[in-house]
């Protein structure tokens, strides 16, 4: 439906496919910004911004007119997404207990597949009215956002560094096999 009615040139069938396609590439620069950003900034204030990102962006193509700015505002809801994921699952590991984190960190992961599973289906009744009203099912998300208004959060506990302890470079240390498997 959104090629009948937008496509204007030969690219438009590429434009259509990226529609979906740039979430994917959007989602691992947003969970690698958000994840260096989440040790540096107030993790409450880059919710309420990533969160504001997301809701903006993920709904702006029921009002455009142009594959081009659809797939830039998909860019934008991609990468706003996948850096609220990051910074959620950051904060599971730094405010929670170690005994309860490995429990809500599968809670959220659980909670974003049933979520998105679901969603799906909905998506494509809702897509029976046209292919722009689907857009309109991601201000359900807006009382989440609303959730992160009210309340600041603590500083997270970061341990203190060892008497002599030596610098090591960012490199060092990371899962090299996982980096590999995930290219």
């Amino acid at each position: 439906q959104i090629a009948e009615e937008l496509a204007r040139d030969p690219s438009s069938a590429f434009l259509v496919k990226l529609v979906a396609a740039i979430l994917g590439p959007a989602m691992a620069v947003g969970s690698l910004l958000a994840g260096l950003l989440a040790d540096r900034f107030d993790r409450r204030w880059l919710l309420i911004g990533f969160g504001t990102l997301y809701l903006l962006f993920a709904v702006a193509p029921y009002f455009l007119d142009s594959l081009q700015a659809i797939v830039v505002t998909r860019a934008v809801m991609g990468f706003a997404a996948a850096a609220l994921m990051a910074i959620g699952l950051t904060m599971a590991g730094d405010y929670l207990p170690e005994s309860k984190r490995s429990s809500v960190i599968g809670l959220l992961s659980a909670g974003n597949m049933i979520v998105s599973l679901g969603s799906l289906p909905l998506a494509g009744y809702v897509g029976l009215a046209g292919w722009r009203a689907p857009f309109l099912l991601y201000l359900l998300a807006t009382p989440l956002l609303l959730l992160a208004l009210p309340s600041a959060l603590p500083a997270p506990r970061k341990p203190a560094p060892a008497q002599g302890a030596v610098k090591t470079s960012w490199h060092e240390g990371l899962p090299w096999g996982l980096l590999a498997v995930a290219f």
